[in-house]
């Protein structure tokens, strides 16, 4: 490649960049009555190309403000390249619309488990969990196991590709305080695996993501995924950075975004039409297998299984009373240890902003049933 072809190769922002470099280099070597160097000049005029010597002379004028320069945006369908995805926003930042919009983009089926969906909320595409059932979406997480086990059997035998899906969990700190260390543990366990046979989570939270994931110190998990971070927890990623840039061009966009370290641009939607994919043939089969009618099921819990590191697949089963009594008991004993109500709503119950009176409401039924 040529130095011209090289040069026309780069960004804009890469351009400046590299003049900037080029130019400090060619600064620091002038002499005091501002000339370059004998070798040096004679070295650009044998290089035989006025182009470059252009921009050799170009870097030279390139103004020390321009070292802070605008960071290019990222493009928002470059997550969908990620294993996983976890999505971060206050209430109302535009989450489940930008979900919507990431499938709209994607060749996959996509199932959504969501305990406070609303019919209209995911426009006809399969819901779990709808009404605060969650044992439902207990139930879903052990067949996503069991599937990805059936995939993993097929791909032994020689299988390479697999139809993929998407599954979409909104409201995770409410599913995860109300399904207990289980739930988040099988989350896990299909992060770390999954992403060889074609299942991608897309995780949507109104907290971090470390302590909604509970992933303290596993920056490998935290790798599978795209973090992509709305509104507020954009611009106190921006701030966490110390990039001067990145804050200025947040506070220039008409959507604050970050996809993991850099300024994301949003498109605007005004309506998203999701083409339909009929779901795998395998998650299907394993649809009608399995009963529904039961008051138990079983969490995958992973397990450290042998000195080689490897992940010992152990069932375990859980029966409850009702996903309220476990959920009232915890808020008891959260009020016992001396909680704040307000902190428990927010953070146990997953109830902030708009949905912080539902919450209160919720809080006070919980406890009742808990005496």
């Amino acid at each position: 490649m040529s130095k011209r072809e090289f040069l026309a190769s780069l960004s804009p922002s890469e351009n400046t960049r590299l003049a900037i470099l080029i130019g400090e280099v060619i600064k620091s070597l002038t002499n005091q009555s501002g000339y370059l160097p004998d070798a040096v000049a004679d070295w650009i005029a044998a290089q035989n190309d006025d182009w470059f010597e252009a921009f050799i002379n170009s870097a030279m004028a390139v103004p020390e403000t321009a070292a802070i320069a605008s960071p290019e945006f990222s493009d928002i369908r470059a997550a969908l390249a990620k294993p996983h995805m976890l999505i971060l926003g206050e209430t109302g930042a535009g989450k489940s619309t930008l979900v919507k919009y990431l499938v709209s983009q994607s060749s996959a089926s996509a199932i959504v488990l969501d305990p406070h969906a609303a019919p209209d909320d995911w426009q006809g595409m399969k819901v779990i969990g709808a009404g605060r059932k969650y044992q439902e979406i207990g139930e879903e997480v052990n067949r996503l196991v069991e599937l990805m086990n059936t995939r993993y059997e097929a791909r032994a035998r020689g299988q390479k590709n697999f139809v993929p899906l998407l599954v979409i969990i909104d409201e995770f700190p409410a599913i995860a305080a109300a399904l207990g260390k289980s739930f988040t543990e099988a989350i896990l366990l299909l992060v770390r695996e999954a992403r060889k046979i074609g299942i991608k989570l897309i995780i949507l939270s109104i907290g971090s993501e470390v302590k909604s994931l509970g992933i303290e110190g596993q920056g490998s998990i935290r790798e599978c995924f795209a973090i992509v971070s709305l509104g507020k927890f954009a611009t106190a990623r921006a701030k966490s950075l110390g990039d001067e840039s990145i804050k200025a061009a947040l506070r220039a966009a008409k959507y604050a975004a970050m996809l993991d370290d850099f300024p994301c641009a949003l498109p605007e939607i005004d309506r998203v039409d999701l083409q339909r994919f009929p779901l795998p043939p395998d998650y299907q089969a394993l649809l009608t297998a399995t009963s529904t009618n039961t008051n138990t099921y079983t969490l995958v819990s992973p397990l450290v299984g042998s000195q080689q590191g490897l992940t010992d697949l152990r069932t375990c089963t859980y029966t409850y009373e009702s996903p309220d009594f476990e959920l009232a008991r915890k808020c008891k004993s959260m009020v016992e240890a001396g909680k704040p109500q307000t902190w428990i709503i927010e953070n146990i119950l997953g109830c902030r902003g708009r949905n912080f009176a539902e919450g209160k409401q919720r809080f006070s039924e919980l406890l009742q049933l808990a005496t």
